[in-house]
């Protein structure tokens, strides 16, 4: 009753029809989207909201660095300017090497 041990089960064999349509019936169940052969990539994200996304980044990062800068000019009548104006020159740094990038 039991098959040899060398012999494939029935479910591994390829060509075997009946493991496919449950296969599909269960991605169906399930909600999938292209559970079937015509599997098809996804689209691709919308280009204009990819770029309206790195428009607007790309527009708080310069407004913060031109903040960090407007800091770091104003500090001339400050008795520590110069820490204070270095302090505000490297946290320039973290938007403008974002912007480089």
């Amino acid at each position: 009753a039991h098959p040899a041990q060398n012999e494939e089960p029935d479910w591994l064999k390829p060509g075997d029809s009946s493991s496919q349509s449950q296969q599909v019936k269960d991605g169906e169940k399930l909600g999938m989207v292209g559970a079937g052969a015509d599997d098809s990539p996804p689209p691709p994200a919308a280009p204009k909201r990819r770029l309206c996304k790195t428009f607007c980044i790309c527009a708080v990062s310069s407004i913060i660095l031109a903040a960090f800068i407007y800091a770091t000019v104003v500090q001339h009548n400050d008795p520590d300017k110069n820490l204070w104006s270095s302090f505000y020159g490297l946290q320039a740094a973290i938007p403008a090497i974002f912007l480089v990038h």
